[in-house]
C-alpha cells in the first residue's frame, strides 16, 4: 500500500488520476490528511509519501517530522519519501539555487524585499499553487504599492515572498515552462508549455510544431542530468519541478510536492494526447514499481485515514460515460439560458 499524506485542500489530486488513467492502482493507494494522522504505532507497513509540504505551516511540518522520525525507526516496514523538515520549502530552494549560482533570480520574505538586487520582481504566497499574485513590478514604488494593495485584500502577508524574475523567452518572445516528475529516484518528463505570457499555468499554444516539441521533450527526457542534483539539494524524492531554460542555463521556479498528474480532461486534449499517453505509460511503470515494493496491508489504519474517495472517483468516471457527457452538455445549455434570461 502507498500512503499519500496531504492537506485538506490536496485530497483529490490522486483521486483524479486513479479515476481516469491510474485505475489499475485503485486498491493500492490511500490518501491520509495530515490533520487525521494516528499515532505512529498504529500505521500499516507500506510506502509513505509526505506530500503537499508547501501547504503545511511550520508547526505542521514539525508534527509531520515527528511522525517521520517514529516510522524511520523501522525501515523494514516503512519506506519514506520527502522528509517534512529536512527538505527545502519553496523559498529555501530558490534561495539555495541562487546562492550556488544555479538560478539567476533571488528570493526573499516580503519584510526583507529591499535586499533583492534587481527588477522586475513579483509577489506570491510561499505555500500555495495559485502562482504570482501580482504582475511584474519594475521599481520600488510599484513593489510598495503592490504590498499595500495585497495587505488590504489578504490581510496577513507573513507567508508571502518576493521573487526576482528571469526572462527566459526566446528571440520571438515565446516563454517555455518545462516540468518533470520525480518518483523515488525515477525522473519522468511531464509537459512543456509554450506561451506568449510569462505566467504559464496551462498550455496556451497547442498542436502542430508546439505539440511536436512537447512530445520530443516527454519522449527524450532532456535535462535529466541537471534536474537530479536539484531534487537532491531540495531533499525531495517525490514532486514536480517547474523550470525554464534562460540565457545562463536552467532556471528553476519551484518543486510542487502534490502536483496534478493526469485526469479525465487530458484524454480530451487531442492536440497533446500523444504526450499525455507517453507520460502515462512511463509514470504507470514507475508507480507500479513503487507499489510492488510496498507490503500488502495487514491492518486497518488506526486513524480516520481513508482509501481514495470512492464517491469522488465514481463521479469522475461517470463524467466520461455517454449519459455523463449528455448531462454535462445539458447543464451548460441550462446555465446559458439562465444567464440570458437574467440579462
Amino acid at each position: 500500500m502507498i500512503f499519500f499524506l496531504v492537506t485538506k485542500d490536496g485530497r483529490h489530486v490522486l483521486d483524479k488520476y486513479l479515476a481516469s488513467w491510474g485505475g489499475e492502482f485503485f486498491e493500492r493507494v490511500r490518501v491520509v490528511p495530515y490533520a487525521t494522522l494516528p499515532e505512529p504505532r498504529r500505521f500499516e507497513p507500506g510506502v509513505y509519501v509526505f506530500a503537499d509540504l508547501e501547504r503545511l505551516s511550520p508547526d505542521g511540518r514539525r508534527a509531520a517530522g515527528r511522525v517521520w522520525a517514529q516510522l524511520a525507526q523501522e525501515p523494514e516496514r516503512y519506506h519514506l519519501l520527502n522528509h517534512p523538515e529536512r527538505s527545502l520549502d519553496r523559498r529555501g530552494l530558490l534561495q539555495a539555487l541562487h546562492e550556488r549560482g544555479l538560478n539567476d533570480h533571488g528570493v526573499d520574505q516580503l519584510d526583507d524585499w529591499a535586499g533583492l538586487s534587481r527588477y522586475p520582481v513579483f509577489l506570491r504566497r510561499a505555500g500555495d499553487h495559485v502562482g504570482p499574485r501580482t504582475p511584474l513590478l519594475w521599481d520600488a514604488g510599484e513593489v510598495e504599492s503592490a504590498i499595500a494593495e495585497s495587505r488590504r485584500e489578504h490581510g496577513d502577508l507573513s507567508d508571502w515572498i518576493v521573487v526576482e524574475f528571469t526572462d527566459c523567452s526566446d528571440d520571438a518572445g515565446y516563454h517555455r515552462k518545462y516540468a518533470a516528475m520525480m518518483l523515488d529516484g525515477v525522473l519522468i518528463p511531464r509537459h512543456l508549455f509554450v506561451s506568449r505570457n510569462w505566467v504559464q499555468k496551462w498550455a496556451d499554444l497547442r498542436g502542430g510544431t508546439w505539440a511536436e516539441e512537447e512530445l520530443a521533450y516527454v519522449r527524450d527526457g532532456a535535462h535529466a542530468e541537471l534536474l537530479r542534483p536539484i531534487f537532491e539539494l531540495a531533499g525531495l524524492q517525490y514532486g514536480r519541478i517547474d523550470y525554464s531554460i534562460g540565457k545562463n542555463g536552467l532556471q528553476v521556479w519551484e518543486i510542487n510536492t502534490n502536483p496534478i498528474l493526469l485526469d479525465a480532461f487530458d484524454r480530451k486534449d487531442t492536440l497533446r494526447l500523444d504526450a499525455h499517453r507517453l507520460f502515462a505509460k512511463a509514470w504507470g511503470q514507475a508507480f507500479g514499481a513503487l507499489c510492488a515494493r510496498a507490503p500488502e496491508p495487514t491492518l486497518r489504519l488506526g486513524g480516520p485515514g481513508r482509501l481514495v474517495d470512492r464517491a469522488f472517483v465514481e463521479k469522475e468516471r461517470l463524467k466520461e460515460t455517454p449519459p455523463g457527457r449528455w448531462l454535462r452538455r445539458l447543464n451548460h445549455r441550462l446555465a446559458g439560458s439562465r444567464r440570458r434570461t437574467s440579462a
